[in-house]
C-alpha cells in the first residue's frame, strides 16, 4: 500500500508540473493563493509577455471566484511587489 501511495504522489506531482501548477515542498499542493502569487512572479520575471502565465492566474481566479484569501493575496502580493499585476488580473477576471 505505501508503495502504491509513493507511485500514486509521484504521477500527481508529474503532472502538476507538466501543466504548471508549482507543488510546494514538503509533499502538499500549493493553495490557489500561492499559485497565483507564483505565476505572478513568474509573468514579472518574464517580461510580462506570457500569455499562457496570464491565462492560468486568469482561470484560477475565475475557478476560484469567492473563495480566495484577498487578504493574503493583497498582502503577499505587495511584499513580491506584483500588488499591481494582481489588481489588474482581478479586474480582468470578473
Amino acid at each position: 500500500m505505501q508503495g502504491e501511495a509513493a507511485r500514486i504522489t509521484l504521477l500527481v506531482t508529474q503532472t502538476l508540473e507538466q501543466i504548471g501548477i508549482p507543488y510546494a515542498v514538503g509533499g502538499s499542493l500549493a493553495s490557489p493563493e500561492d499559485t497565483i502569487l507564483s505565476k505572478l512572479e513568474w509573468y514579472r520575471m518574464g517580461g510580462e509577455v506570457s500569455d499562457r502565465q496570464w491565462r492560468d492566474i486568469l482561470g484560477v481566479l475565475k475557478t476560484r471566484s469567492g473563495e480566495l484569501d484577498l487578504g493574503y493575496l493583497r498582502t503577499w502580493a505587495g511584499e513580491l511587489k506584483v500588488a499591481d499585476l494582481l489588481e489588474r488580473a482581478l479586474k480582468e477576471a470578473e
